[in-house]
């Protein structure tokens, strides 16, 4: 059974195994979790925006012992970049499933994950190059007519 038992409840059952359906108002896009063995402070957060590729929110951290452990409701993959008011954050990934941020107690402000790989932006800027070239031989082409 799934921890806390409180929040899981048995949906169906045979020999080769179980399902859980988890109980209780959907997840959001950004929220706050407690580690095990770790001391977490309390957290607000405001979602500003989601959209397919950056989730931006505001976002306080209490004061107290530890640090807060935010996770964003997507997969993980190698790529996403997150800064807190300007300063970059170190991205994880929570269980290999999510990303996630650690916050420092006491911090504030805009919290801006984008997902952007390095194979991304070099193939968007190869494309881009593609499409001057192609574009500067049809120019030449029809001056030359």
């Amino acid at each position: 059974m799934p921890q806390p038992a409180s929040t899981w409840h048995l949906a169906h059952e045979e020999e080769e195994g179980r399902v859980y359906e988890r109980v209780g108002a959907p997840i959001g896009p950004l929220h706050a979790i407690d580690l095990p063995n770790e001391k977490s402070p309390p957290v607000t957060i405001r979602l500003v925006s989601d959209a397919r590729q950056k989730i931006v929110a505001e976002v306080a951290v209490g004061a107290g012992e530890g640090s807060a452990a935010l996770v964003f409701a997507r997969p993980f993959f190698d790529g996403y970049h997150a800064a807190l008011a300007g300063q970059k954050i170190a991205v994880e990934s929570y269980r290999g499933f999510a990303p996630m941020i650690k916050l420092p107690a006491g911090v504030h402000g805009r919290l801006t994950m984008v997902y952007r790989p390095w194979w991304l932006v070099l193939g968007g800027a190869l494309a881009g190059v593609s499409l001057l070239v192609c574009l500067s031989g049809a120019l030449l082409a029809w001056r030359r007519r």
